[in-house]
């Protein structure tokens, strides 16, 4: 997939962020050249396993764990890792998705946080060191074990209003947390307790012991206490922390960026359909599928009619709201699992997969849905321009498409040559009146 993820890949080592991406099988497809830079890191190169890559590292199990979490369930999750050096990383995992369900593989993002795990593993060297540093601690603590208080320090004492600690010791901590954020609260217990993944830093409400609402910064991590296992939670007043406001707002951006690059390297900014760079993908995805099944696929290249004469009489504005309003029609007449392209311009590319053995059962399923296409295309168009001197203007515009359709079985054909007979059926289509489907016709 070369083709695809070159110029991605580039833009991700520009913001100089470490990321692997790997499928729904936990295997690598691509990487930054950061990650080279990470010691004792198993080569990583493309088709090799998650897990053979990290294997040296502690926490490598519960990297996967959360991995296939991620893949499952589309849920984002972090996870700790350390390396024989003693070094440790934070990997954020989310998911990649295909459309707004189809979850196709998932994006690990990876960051130094060593200096914040040295302070945790100080803070456990010893206890009476520990148990003073969280006494005179400016954040808030607490200790939990089955879901209660088993230890708050001065701080929280006093933040959630309550006289001394027996106020709160035994009570369960579900009640001191507002109940907008108690779903939130409980699935990170759950990451917490059953994968053994950190809950980061996140912003929710408390309750004070008068049930007057406190918005905090609070984290969790699994210790060791007294014995026993038991959850430590160090939250902060966020008007009192601003410095550390800064800092996470500045993660939040980084993260932001991230997301934008990757949104941008794999759609139109017009349309917001996928481009061309996604089409690549999808038709070699396409093909391999093809060639396991024995299914026919369709590629139909849509060129617009009567597009130039809108932009003609009432400017570029028209136009973009026409390819906006296609793009939304062309998305209502297929499946969720088919693919529709902005190829350029005033042209759109549906991708047509897994019709049916038969190549003239093929050819009938492609042309009921490029029947539909062309019906929904050619109703009228209501548009609303606005203009500076004439303020917003509406604008009844009647457009067709010239649809040419080429069918594709296996690998047989490349993808130049699918697009190829889909242009000349297309051009035919237009040569014939417009508004016309035309398919592709083999050599005999």
């Amino acid at each position: 997939m070369p083709s695809l993820n070159t110029d991605l890949i580039q833009l991700l080592d520009d913001a100089e962020i470490t990321a692997l991406f790997v499928d729904r099988h936990m295997r690598i497809t691509r990487f930054t050249a950061q990650v080279a830079h990470i010691p004792n890191l198993i080569w990583c190169e493309v088709g090799r396993p998650l897990a053979h890559v990290f294997a040296n590292l502690q926490g490598c199990d519960q990297l996967s764990m959360a991995v296939q979490s991620v893949l499952e369930y589309s849920a984002a999750a972090n996870v700790t890792l350390q390396n024989p050096s003693g070094a440790w990383l934070e990997a954020r995992i989310r998911p990649v998705r295909r459309g707004q369900t189809v979850t196709e593989g998932a994006v690990i993002t990876l960051s130094d946080v060593t200096a914040i795990k040295r302070l945790e593993n100080a803070l456990r060297d010893s206890d009476e060191r520990y148990r003073a540093m969280v006494e005179w601690s400016l954040e808030s603590i607490n200790i939990l074990r089955n879901g209660v208080f088993i230890y708050l320090n001065p701080r929280a004492i006093q933040l959630y209003g309550a006289t001394t600690a027996q106020d709160l010791l035994g009570q369960p901590a579900r009640d001191r947390i507002h109940p907008e954020d108690r779903p939130m609260a409980e699935m990170r217990l759950h990451q917490l307790t059953r994968l053994q993944v950190n809950a980061p830093i996140a912003e929710m409400k408390f309750l004070k012991v008068d049930g007057s609402v406190i918005y905090v910064q609070a984290q969790a991590t699994w210790i060791d206490y007294e014995g026993a296992p038991a959850i430590h939670v160090a939250w902060r007043d966020i008007s009192e922390h601003k410095r550390s406001e800064v800092v996470q707002r500045e993660s939040e951006i980084r993260m932001q960026v991230a997301d934008e690059v990757l949104h941008l390297a794999f759609h139109d900014v017009l349309t917001q359909l996928p481009n061309r760079r996604v089409l690549i993908d999808r038709v070699n995805q396409t093909r391999i599928a093809s060639k396991r099944t024995g299914c026919y696929a369709a590629l139909m290249l849509l060129d617009l009619d009567n597009f130039k004469s809108l932009n003609d009489a009432h400017g570029h504005a028209a136009g973009d709201l026409l390819l906006i309003e296609v793009a939304q029609r062309l998305l209502a007449c297929v499946r969720e699992t088919d693919t529709v392209v902005r190829f350029g311009g005033d042209e759109f590319v549906v991708l047509l997969g897994v019709l049916s053995q038969d190549m003239s059962e093929s050819a009938e399923q492609a042309s009921v849905v490029a029947a539909k296409i062309a019906d929904v295309l050619k109703q009228p168009y209501e548009l609303t321009v606005s203009a500076e001197s004439q303020g917003a203007r509406p604008i009844t515009h009647f457009c067709s498409a010239s649809i040419g359709v080429a069918l594709f079985l296996r690998d047989d054909a490349s993808l130049d040559d699918i697009l190829k007979w889909a242009d000349a059926a297309m051009y035919h289509a237009k040569k014939a009146g417009k508004n016309q489907i035309q398919f592709h016709k083999p050599a005999a």
